[in-house]
């Protein structure tokens, strides 16, 4: 994954997408107070298994953090992701730091409470992960002040036999050491309990409701001819379009997305030269063994293009990159990893009055029902694929920024053994929904211009 910093703090940089709106973090207090609305349990335990991942990271690399506790556990509002303050003992591991033992009793390993430790060492790692699971899970705060409180209370029957059992030896014996389940232990008994739950379909894509935020700048009288499609997916729209026909598409309605970093784009370049073929079979497109088109950004993206509203968009940056990225919601995440998607094609488009930010991208599976499974599957869910931008220059802005509260048109489409998603939006952030129209012209059409159509001879 790959965030871009924004907030410095003592100990280091904090990714973007785990602070709030106001630029405090997002600490795990939020993420289980009853107070502050905490989000719903498959949510949390996902950010739980993430921490997971994150701390027996640190066990096989032999690190000791020696203050996991609420105000450096942090979580994302964007997806459910996990991020850990790094601790003097992580960011200079090649000397003898001594972590300092954790502010608060009940984050505290008994054992340097009571004196027979003069320093967290992994197992006081392994007890305080504890105790901020049982939180997370149960989000209750009476019973720890572990190991004093009453914690089996919350142990009842519903839980999972595999997480009882870690939980009883994690608190049974407070002064025990061998028996403190390690991180990965406790990883595999979250997935056992909690195997992800399969995606419904993808909603005509309402998007998330954008949070107040002050104007990014006038949207100004559109110049006559200000948009041209392109080819993305957008970050929190849903992929629409008819399967059947390719010059067909589905309008998603939402209108924000989320931050993303910058990722390797080059510059387009000359396109692949295309077999001469009396006779091409439009049906090789339909699995990934027959199909021969090659997967780059000459055979599956136009150079340029010009929408219904009669403006021009011209590809500036383009690039085969992973096929999810951190800055995609969970849920697209998840689908593309269940469909073993590895590798996406994607776009950066501006149109000729260097106003508008048209993002295409082209996602391939193995066969023709995959796609259709996987874009008939996330109908109806709101959902975040993401915007690219070039790494400098006219474009760049929106990804140097955050694009959340901007107005944005996402359309999608399904063919063949691909899915294209498009994702528009002006390059000043406006939020004036008056542009709609343009935005819209130049999403459906890039979801029409993309494909391996660019490719095979017509």
């Amino acid at each position: 994954m790959s965030w871009e910093p924004t907030q410095f703090t003592g100990q280091g940089q904090i990714p973007q997408e785990f602070l709030n709106y106001d630029g405090a973090p997002l600490t795990f207090d939020h993420l289980c107070s009853m107070s502050a609305s905490p989000p719903e349990a498959a949510f949390r335990v996902a950010v739980l298994i993430r921490l997971c991942e994150i701390a027996a990271s640190f066990e096989e690399r032999h690190l000791v953090h020696g203050d996991i506790a609420p105000k450096n556990v942090l979580w994302s509002r964007i997806q459910p992701d996990a991020y850990i303050v790094p601790s003097e003992a992580l960011l200079h591991p090649a000397e003898t730091i001594a972590p300092r033992a954790p502010d608060g009793a009940e984050w505290c390993d008994p054992r340097r409470l009571t004196g027979q430790v003069n320093a967290p060492d992994r197992y006081s790692d392994r007890f305080a992960l504890a105790v901020l699971l049982y939180r997370g899970l149960f989000l209750d705060f009476g019973a720890p002040a572990i190991p004093q409180g009453n914690w089996r209370a919350s142990l009842t029957a519903e839980v999972h036999p595999e997480l009882r059992v870690l939980f009883e030896r994690a608190f049974a014996d407070p002064l025990a050491t061998d028996a403190r389940p390690a991180a990965a232990e406790w990883l595999a008994a979250l997935r056992t309990a909690h195997p992800p739950v399969p995606q419904p379909a993808w909603p005509p894509n309402t998007g998330r409701a954008p949070a107040p935020a002050p104007p990014r700048g006038t949207s100004g009288a559109l110049i006559g001819g200000i948009v041209a499609g392109v080819v993305a997916l957008v970050a929190v729209i849903a992929v629409i379009v008819a399967v059947a026909a390719r010059d067909t598409g589905e309008q998603n309605t939402a209108a924000a997305t989320t931050t993303i970093a910058h990722s390797p784009y080059t510059t387009s370049s000359a396109y692949d030269t295309p077999p001469t073929t009396p006779a091409f079979d439009w049906n090789t497109l339909d699995s990934a063994a027959t199909d021969k088109t090659p997967f780059t950004v000459n055979a599956l993206l136009p150079r340029s293009f010009r929408d219904a509203k009669n403006v021009d968009y011209t590809l500036r940056a383009s690039g085969v990159h992973e096929c999810y990225s951190s800055d995609m919601s969970w849920n697209v995440q998840q689908t593309l990893r269940e469909y073993g998607c590895t590798e996406a094609v994607s776009g950066s488009y501006i149109d000729h009055t260097d106003q508008i930010l048209l993002t295409i991208k082209v996602f391939a599976f193995q066969t023709a029902a995959d796609a259709t499974r996987l874009y008939e599957g996330m109908r109806g869910q709101n959902q975040d694929w993401g915007i690219r931008c070039p790494l400098e220059g006219v474009g760049s802005e929106p990804c140097d920024t955050n694009p959340d509260f901007a107005v944005q048109a996402s359309w999608g489409a399904q063919h063949y053994r691909y899915v294209f998603e498009a994702t528009a939006l002006y390059i000043n952030l406006t939020q004036d929904r008056g542009i709609m129209e343009w935005l819209d012209a130049a999403a459906s059409e890039g979801v029409k211009q993309a494909g391996p159509e660019n490719y095979w001879p017509r």
